[in-house]
């Protein structure tokens, strides 16, 4: 790989077990599609829509190929916890904070990295 650096995108969930499965096949293309060493940490507040079981089966889906790690917390404990919490999982040397309901499109990771590498 020409980018060394491994990336760990941590996406909070409450409530995205229609959208956990979409979000990660982008990010997961996305990085194959730019080379990129990309893990998953997704941090789940006991969704009450079993959020949790769908990345899961996206673990077993992946296994192998890309890197999933499930932080399940107790509950709904917000949004900056769910980062601070899903710092201590991340191995990348580089971290990424995302929301998996879309409103941060993957599509512009690689431009994110570019200009960070462009301005160390």
């Amino acid at each position: 790989k020409e980018n060394l650096s491994k990336y760990s995108i941590i996406l909070p969930t409450y409530n995205e077990r229609e959208n956990i499965p979409i979000i990660t096949w982008l990010i997961f293309d996305m990085a194959e599609k730019n080379n990129l060493d990309i893990e998953l940490v997704v941090v789940e507040d006991n969704s009450p829509d079993g959020t949790s079981d769908v990345v899961e089966e996206l673990q077993r889906v992946y296994s192998g190929k890309h890197d999933i790690i499930l932080l399940k917390r107790a509950g709904k404990l917000g949004l900056g916890s769910a980062y601070m919490d899903g710092i201590k999982k991340c191995t990348g040397n580089f971290v990424i904070l995302m929301d998996a309901d879309f409103s941060h499109h993957p599509k512009f990771i690689p431009e994110f990295i570019r200009v960070q590498q462009e301005t160390k």
